[in-house]
């Protein structure tokens, strides 16, 4: 994981991660937790965002970033994270459709393209509609429920 320089686009502050996490004072959940919240200090209380891929991306550090460093968070995130809604994506689903489960200021989403894509957010407000860009474009409504 590495930072990027507002004005210069540099890289300014780097950690590698190598496979086992060396900080034994925090108690934190995984590996991953610790890097993003370590390498968060620096813009806590700023109003950043953050964004991220799902190897870092869980319901918990969201939650946590949010509340208590004000930093919004959203990334692609994978389906079998503790605390994510497990029946996001019904099994009906077609290429483009889209579904969302809202909570605690976080929206949870299962895009379908070949693929189940998740996503989740807690900067995006949710809304009744989602514009899904295809080879042909259309407009799509999507299920939202409370996960």
């Amino acid at each position: 994981m590495y930072k990027i320089a507002d004005a210069t686009g540099y890289t300014y502050e780097m950690r590698v991660y190598l496979g086992k996490d060396k900080l034994k004072e925090s108690l934190s959940p995984s590996a991953s937790y610790n890097v993003v919240r370590t390498m968060a200090e620096c813009v806590k209380d700023k109003g950043h965002r953050l964004f991220m891929d799902n190897f870092f991306s869980s319901p918990k550090l969201f939650h946590d970033l949010l509340t208590e460093e004000k930093i919004n968070s959203c990334g692609t995130i994978r389906s079998n994270r503790k605390y994510f809604p497990k029946d996001l994506a019904p099994k009906s689903m077609k290429q483009g459709d889209v579904a969302a489960k809202f909570c605690n200021g976080m929206t949870a989403l299962c895009w379908k393209d070949k693929r189940h894509v998740y996503l989740l957010t807690n900067m995006h407000s949710p809304t009744n509609e989602f514009v899904v860009e295809e080879r042909k474009r259309c407009k799509r409504k999507f299920k939202d429920e409370v996960f």
